[in-house]
């Protein structure tokens, strides 16, 4: 299947496509309907990494934040088909962020769990 990519954004109002997408567009806040179970080791290192974005931004008197994640699908599998608690089992394949640090630019969460 194609890649899909979604916008998501913080807040109250909720988006949607409310149309049929092939996945070369882009999916909205309420089309992404599964939750993603990550290792806590790379939920910790992604979670960290956000953290001091958020530190260096602020630092700089900057509100706005893009996030880019990329999440490959490997062993699919559903724990609970219910409507109101689907959930699927990925795992987290890279994810960049700009770094605040002593590292700066992008982060490979896994290498680092690596030691690389």
């Amino acid at each position: 299947s194609r890649p899909k990519k979604f916008s998501i954004l913080q807040g109250d109002k909720q988006r949607s496509l409310n149309r049929k997408n092939d996945g070369a567009q882009l999916f909205l806040d309420n089309d992404l309907q599964n939750c993603f179970l990550l290792d806590p080791k790379i939920s910790k290192v992604l979670a960290d990494q956000i953290l001091r974005d958020i530190k260096m931004l602020a630092g700089f008197n900057l509100m706005d934040y893009s996030l880019l994640v990329g999440i490959k699908r490997r062993n699919f599998e559903v724990i609970d088909s219910s409507p109101t608690a689907a959930l699927t089992k990925t795992h987290l394949d890279t994810a960049s962020a700009a770094a605040a640090s002593a590292s700066p630019g992008p982060v490979n969460p896994i290498a680092r769990l690596q030691g690389q």
